[in-house]
């Protein structure tokens, strides 16, 4: 085949799935996107999957197709070890995927794409396993490495075979690597957020900004504590400078997020603070719901 033949196949090919591909959106309290990732329509009509490391509001997503308008989001779970959120958008018309395979079948040197929203990569599978084990817990059954340079914006989009079959979503976390969550397992995984709606992120109820103590080290200031929230029942307080919580150094709002993370509802934590200069140690047991 001629160079600009595989072109046009290419081209004719993202024509084909491009409309089972979304962008997931958070947005702020004057409705400016703040996040961004893709997401993925599944199987089931009006459900989504996407990533959850972008978003840390789960009352603030939307769900954008084509040029349509955005479409208000209901998440209705999360799984932190996949990296993946599931969820709902009602009255939904986006086309669902109709050609799926099983991540297990593809073999290394066999040409892949990526595909995110209103966009898509040429890649390779690099290496295979039969399973290995994320920083986060999650054992991905099977494993494969695909070199194609993912962006951030095409995680929770599609891993495609060169049938253009879906199988897989595609994650940049952990780092540096990323990952792909197979057909398969993902099946699973959805099935168990929807029928049960556990797997939500453990939920401290804080909100944070960058910020050094008189020592200058980094440190995080607690700009907002939700009432009734576990951060509230431990005595955190607006303006605290947190330095630690469960043994993690913090630095950026980000590795809060990171951190909850790893963690469930009922744990019980210590968060290391500084307070009028003076550092303490709180303990919190903390909630389920929101993450922050």
């Amino acid at each position: 085949m001629k160079l600009y033949e595989f072109s046009e196949e290419l081209n004719s090919l993202y024509q084909r799935v491009r409309q089972g591909v979304v962008r997931v959106e958070q947005y702020d309290e004057n409705g400016e996107t703040v996040q961004a990732a893709s997401g993925i329509a599944w199987p089931q009509q009006g459900i989504i999957i996407s990533v959850s490391h972008p978003f840390d509001d789960q009352d603030a997503v939307r769900v954008r197709h084509g040029g349509d308008e955005p479409i208000q989001a209901k998440v209705r779970g999360w799984d932190n070890r996949y990296d993946l959120a599931v969820l709902e958008v009602e009255g939904s018309t986006i086309p669902i995927w109709k050609d799926w395979a099983e991540l297990e079948e593809l073999r290394p040197a066999e040409l892949v794409l990526v595909l995110g929203y209103e966009e898509i990569r040429l890649g390779m599978v690099s290496r295979t396993a039969e399973e290995q084990m994320n920083r986060w817990g999650g054992v991905l059954k099977p494993w494969v490495d695909i070199d194609a340079g993912l962006s951030d914006t095409q995680a929770g989009g599609a891993l495609l075979d060169r049938a253009g079959r879906f199988v897989g979503m595609n994650s940049t976390q952990p780092r540096p690597h990323g990952q792909t969550v197979g057909y398969g397992q993902l099946q699973h995984l959805v099935r168990s957020i929807l029928s049960s709606g556990s797997a939500r992120p453990a939920y401290l109820g804080v909100r944070t900004a960058p910020g050094r103590g008189a020592d200058t080290r980094p440190a995080l200031v607690v700009t907002h504590v939700d009432a009734d929230s576990p951060a509230e029942a431990a005595g955190l307080m607006t303006g605290d400078l947190l330095r630690e919580f469960g043994g993690v150094a913090l630095q950026h709002p980000r590795g809060l997020f990171m951190a909850l993370r790893t963690m469930s509802s009922g744990d019980v934590k210590t968060l290391r603070i500084l307070r009028a200069g003076e550092e303490h140690q709180l303990s919190v047991t903390l909630g389920e719901g929101r993450v922050g």
